[in-house]
């Protein structure tokens, strides 16, 4: 019965919106079916000790972080147009060696050839992969993948395209 009804209810209160009721299909906000609308996420540098990082690409479990600074105002200022979405400044707990994409290639002994691959850590793609900054001892994996076209966050088309997969251990 609660299925029947959730749905009768909710197609009764579109139909009932002025603005909803007029359009082709009651999910459809004529505004919306015009133009797409694309918001970006704030992507604010982050600074490990001196070493400059972002989010996405940040392989570091927070157990280890003693203190974590957000810097809104000001950030671009001190920091320049990298930090125009503001910037995090991170203090470790204990001094650890915090590895580039290229100290992590030859860690895991990754080809020449597969190194100009796309990477993703987690599932995730990470956009500047040059910004890859990881403690080597949360990295549980790495292999190669091909890209499933079917899921809903892939990058691309390409049903071939194969991408460098990095797993981490940090839950």
């Amino acid at each position: 019965m609660k299925k029947i009804l959730l749905p009768a209810f909710t197609m009764a209160c579109l139909a009932a919106h002025p603005v909803l009721a007029q359009t082709p299909s009651a999910y459809e906000h004529p505004e919306l079916t015009k133009r797409q609308l694309i918001v970006e996420k704030p992507d604010p540098l982050v600074l490990v000790g001196t070493q400059e990082t972002r989010m996405p690409a940040l392989i570091l479990n927070p157990e280890r972080i003693k203190s974590m600074d957000v810097l809104k105002a000001g950030a671009e200022a001190k920091y320049g147009k990298k930090a125009k979405n503001g910037a995090v400044i991170i203090s470790l707990k204990e001094q650890t060696n915090l590895a580039r994409l290229e100290q992590i290639y030859a860690k895991y002994t990754i080809p020449k050839t597969q190194q100009t691959l796309r990477v993703a850590i987690d599932g995730k793609l990470v956009p500047e992969k040059e910004m890859i900054l990881a403690d080597l001892r949360d990295i549980s994996k790495i292999e190669i993948r091909k890209q499933d076209v079917t899921d809903p966050a892939r990058w691309g088309f390409n049903e071939d395209e194969l991408y460098l997969h990095i797993t981490t251990s940090i839950e």
